[in-house]
């Protein structure tokens, strides 16, 4: 192997040990999970050794690798933590090569330094594990396409490898996969491209039927509610959704600048390369302006995908002279995935730390359903305290005694409404009230469009299950 390959390998090595402690280090400052999600990955594993199956049906390689993993050690929530580094770290080899595709390989490292770093990823891969994972396989799919190898047997099979894995690891990259492979057969008219979308298709007609969380006609009912009539600026809506994350903010109009800009450059130069369309279709798919970009919706999680073309962008940048001293470049790329990470943990949505203290005081009946919102529901469910859901209850629950945590009920309004104060009727904190089910149901019959506005948020789940989460 040329002694330039050597020292690339090592710098994706030492890039990858770096990406690792940084990860760990910020993770391990908190003992609890992390997110909405942090505890249902958690549960799931608890219940896969105790049960013999995951409680929500799951085929995903990368909760599978996340199980497995958990038996290294005794605690699964740290060892969580340290599957979602090494996964951090994984990322650097896959953003390398899929950035090879657009610049020499020095740079494409920078590139890859950069995807490491986003604040974008940050929240993936603390937010969102599953989703996070299959990002580095749809990297390395998309590079398996790009490559400008002769077709063989052997590169049909790692590009088909690498399409399953990305499809079965999460339904968002799953469905950009689809995409991106149509693109390629449209600018490429290859038939070896076109029977390898037939077998795709094929593949998940038949396991869409037989497993979960696999590509369904269900999931078309996600995108209810993705797209709106008005146009609006991508990058201005995500932090107004968003305020606390400052640094994402910022790096979202940094992205969408560059993104401006590259059309530019496009129309300029009236011809469009197959790499640099992939580029542009990654950015439309992920920056439109017709999305709606409300906190943890379908737009926000494409929105988030901008940090694919927008490492490639910021590597150009640095190919074209603006920076320097590559040594400075890599420091603050350490320390702005230091920051990025540490403020994104900081301002978790869910505390924690109370919701810790308040499931200790419950005492309620044997075989009852909590309904409480998300990251509250999965907590609770991995400290063997219940069932509970972060939606409204089906109708084969209803002989099930029900009760609610309700959050953000007013003083006056626990006052004047809620009466009968009993075992089952109390202020567990000043954001948190425990009520049956039913006079949840009467409280919100009488409320005002003001209160309804306060209240009718995700904290307080009001709505029936979607229809494709029935499939997992």
């Amino acid at each position: 192997m040329p002694a330039k390959s050597i020292s690339i390998q090592k710098k994706l090595l030492l890039v990858a040990v770096v990406i690792f402690c940084i990860n760990l280090t910020i993770l391990l400052l908190h003992s609890h999970a992390y997110g909405m999600d942090g505890y249902y990955y958690a549960a799931q594993i608890k219940s896969y050794w105790s049960k013999g199956r995951f409680f929500s049906r799951d085929i995903s390689p990368v909760l599978y690798a996340m199980t497995y993993f958990s038996r290294l050690g005794s605690d699964i929530v740290i060892m969580n933590k340290i599957f979602v580094s090494f996964l951090a770290a994984a990322c650097v080899w896959p953003a390398w090569l899929f950035a090879t595709n657009f610049l020499p390989r020095r740079m494409a490292l920078i590139a890859a330094g950069f995807f490491c770093a986003t604040a974008f990823g940050g929240m993936y891969k603390l937010t969102f594990v599953k989703n996070y994972a299959a990002i580095l396989f749809f990297l390395l799919f998309a590079h398996a396409l790009l490559k400008r190898d002769a077709f063989t047997i052997y590169r049909g099979a790692e590009i088909f490898l690498w399409l399953l894995l990305t499809a079965f690891s999460h339904k968002l990259t799953a469905g950009l996969a689809l995409f991106v492979l149509f693109y390629m057969v449209i600018v490429s008219r290859r038939a070896w491209l076109i029977g390898l979308l037939l077998a795709l298709a094929g593949f998940l007609a038949f396991f869409s039927v037989r497993f979960a969380n696999v590509l369904n006609w269900a999931d078309l009912s996600r995108f209810d509610g993705l797209f709106q009539a008005n146009p609006v600026l991508p990058p201005l809506e995500f932090s107004r959704a968003f305020t606390a994350f400052k640094l994402s903010a910022v790096e979202g109009y940094v992205f969408f600048i560059l993104f401006i800009a590259f059309v530019a450059v496009l129309l300029k130069r009236r011809r469009l390369h197959k790499q640099h369309g992939l580029l542009l279709l990654l950015c439309l798919l992920a920056a439109n302006p017709f999305y709606n970009y409300e906190s943890e919706g379908l737009g926000f999680r494409f929105y988030l995908l901008l940090m694919i073309p927008g490492s490639i962008f910021l590597a150009f940048l640095f190919r074209r002279g603006l920076f320097s001293r590559r040594y400075l470049v890599w420091f603050f790329l350490a320390a702005y995935s230091t920051l990025s990470l540490w403020q994104i943990q900081k301002n978790d949505p869910i505390d924690y730390k109370s919701i810790a203290s308040i499931t200790e005081t419950l005492d309620l009946p044997q075989n009852h359903l909590l309904i409480v919102h998300q990251g509250f529901d999965y907590y609770y469910c991995y400290h063997k305290k219940g069932d509970a859901f972060h939606f409204l209850p089906e109708e084969k629950h209803a002989a099930r005694p029900l009760f609610r945590i309700a959050y953000g009920i007013p003083e006056y309004m626990f006052r004047q409404k809620l009466i009968l104060q009993g075992r089952n009727t109390r202020r567990l904190s000043p954001a948190y009230t425990l009520l049956p089910e039913l006079d949840w149901q009467k409280l919100i019959a009488d409320f005002s469009p003001a209160e309804n506005k306060h209240l009718m948020t995700w904290r307080n789940p009001h709505k029936q299950r979607e229809l494709y989460m029935h499939k997992d």
